[in-house]
């Protein structure tokens, strides 16, 4: 098996903010859910070296809770961005799932 390893942001092991994007980009209200979370990462000065976008309808890195620890442990803050749930056409993601029975203390 074998894997990339990038750091939390470039040139750095540690970063501020992970934004977390788990709206589809075939989804209508992608723009706006993106366009809304970048504006305000600029509004409070955050330098593009200082976060990372991660866009999970590009990439999936998390296989288990202990993949998620070990990720939001590099940053500050996490952020985790999602579509509203209205019933059954937006249910809890399989990946929220998985976190939510992990233990993430810091």
């Amino acid at each position: 098996m074998t894997w990339n390893v990038q750091p939390p942001v470039p040139g750095a092991t540690h970063g501020r903010l992970l934004l977390v994007d788990d709206v589809p980009r075939n989804n209508a209200a992608n723009t706006r859910f993106d366009t809304l979370y970048s504006n305000s990462v600029g509004r409070v000065g955050l330098a593009g070296n200082q976060y990372r976008i991660l866009r999970l309808d590009t990439t999936q890195p998390f296989k288990t809770a202990n993949d998620f620890l070990q990720t939001f442990q590099l940053f500050d803050v996490v952020v985790w961005y999602r579509l509203p749930p209205d019933g059954a056409s937006q249910p809890i993601s399989t990946l929220l799932q998985t976190v939510s029975r992990g233990s993430a203390t810091t």
